[in-house]
């Protein structure tokens, strides 16, 4: 995988910022969040965690995974260590475990799916049929960002980086117009009979754009996503193992004639668990193509610029699920003014990590706005933040587990963040009792 070398460093001094045609100034280069020895003391080492204190125990363990007994944290996230006969995963939360859970009992149907005479008959059928006629098309891996954090600490960094100084190096692929691999095309709108990746994960990282980015075979996405509805995992899953095999099982049913009512799918034995807005029906019974227009009008009419826009549709670490859920909540905020600047935001995003952070935040953000009160404001400091229609502060902070440390103090302290009533939203996250204290003399409720 080719490295995309960059002029643009993620900076992390307040008020630091720069082009990405100009090198950045000594004094922006330094980590002023790494602890002196002083400060160790002060500060709070990320807790490692015992799953089985995190975890019910019925998703401690399965006929084809196991949870690491310990869970490492880096002051936000959990880090949830999976073996699995289908290969070592990783999830930052007990959400994304439940999801990961879902894609591991996905896969032990499709494995068996592999094995059935039908499926192995229409493997061949395919074959037979389109022989030399089928030319792979073969993708690019996305290219990785060297030197940028993927984690979610930068949000409590720094006050804000615009969207110029990152927009084109961070959001697509390259600074031409190859930003989705072939040309920035989505499902649907390149005719070709196939894509075959290189590498393992070639076609996950793909994914993370687009869902796919050039099978419209008559009625081959139709097909995968209906596969992927009755395992009830998403169709644009950057699980790379997971998402190989929806391919491989799809051609074979729908180029072989079989359809997938052919395939004998158990009903998940994972249902007990609940994904939420991880697997709405939209991402089964949409076609993304026409997600993408639905996105692309609800921008225009929120007031955000073409270009912005066209960057967000094909930014990299945006799944279509990912970006069409994040699009659903700026249309719940539809009375609170400053939506704008939360889309320049999300465009600055360096991981899907971080991506998640930005769609969670505005999600829990739309849900209070509903819920408890009017928020008649939204900006960005740093993070995403609510003012509420009293001039309340309200920070939505999607993490899974907070302690204190330097950055979130750092966040927490600042002069322009003043109010008689600070709020974080916690959602289901945990935090250390520590963490709650020091918030608490700095005037922040956790909620």
């Amino acid at each position: 995988m080719k490295i995309l070398k960059l002029t643009l460093v993620a900076v992390v001094l307040t008020g630091c910022s720069t082009s990405p045609t100009k090198t950045i100034p000594e004094n922006c280069k330094a980590d002023i969040f790494k602890l002196t020895a002083e400060e160790e003391k002060y500060y709070e080492k990320p807790p490692t965690l015992k799953a089985h204190n995190i975890v019910p125990e019925f998703k401690l363990s399965g006929p084809h995974f196991k949870v690491a007994s310990t869970v490492p944290t880096d002051g936000f996230l959990m880090q949830i260590k999976v073996e699995s006969d289908f290969g070592t995963f990783e999830a930052s939360s007990p959400a994304a475990l439940d999801e990961l859970i879902v894609e591991i009992a996905a896969l032990e149907q499709l494995q068996n799916i592999s094995k059935m005479d039908a499926f192995v008959g229409g493997m061949k059928h395919s074959l037979v049929a389109l022989g030399k006629d089928v030319k792979d098309i073969v993708t690019s891996p996305v290219q990785s960002i060297s030197g940028i954090p993927a984690g979610i600490g930068r949000f409590f960094e720094r006050t804000y980086l615009t969207t110029k100084t990152g927009i084109k190096a961070i959001g697509s692929n390259a600074v031409d117009d190859q930003r989705c691999g072939l040309g920035g095309k989505f499902p649907g709108e390149l005719d070709s009979p196939a894509v075959h990746a290189e590498k393992p994960n070639a076609a996950t990282m793909t994914a993370k754009q687009t869902g796919k980015v050039a099978m419209n075979v008559l009625g081959y996405y139709e097909q995968r996503r209906a596969l992927a509805k009755k395992l009830r995992v998403s169709p644009y899953t950057t699980n790379s193992v997971l998402s190989e095999e929806l391919d491989s099982i799809a051609w074979a049913s729908f180029s072989g004639g079989l359809g997938i009512s052919a395939l004998k799918i158990a009903a998940p034995a994972t249902m007990i668990i609940n994904l939420t807005s991880r697997t709405s029906s939209w991402v089964w019974d949409t076609k993304p193509g026409d997600l993408k227009v639905m996105d692309e009008e609800s921008l225009q009419d929120m007031g955000v610029a073409q270009e912005s826009t066209d960057y967000f549709l094909r930014h990299r670490q945006y799944t279509v699920t990912l970006r069409h859920r994040l699009v659903l909540a700026l249309e719940q905020l539809k009375t609170t003014t400053g939506r704008k600047d939360i889309l320049e935001l999300a465009l600055t995003v360096e991981s899907e990590l971080q991506a998640q952070f930005v769609v969670e935040a505005v999600e829990m953000l739309a849900k209070y706005h509903q819920t408890e009160k009017e928020i008649a404001k939204i900006g960005v400091n740093g993070t995403i933040i609510g003012h509420s229609i009293n001039g309340d502060i309200v920070t939505p902070a999607p993490v899974s587990y907070l302690s204190w440390n330097k950055r979130l103090k750092f966040f927490a302290s600042k002069k322009d963040l003043q109010s008689k009533q600070k709020t974080i939203l916690l959602g289901d996250g945990l935090i250390t009792p520590l963490a709650k204290q020091e918030l608490a003399q700095l005037g922040w409720t956790i909620k």
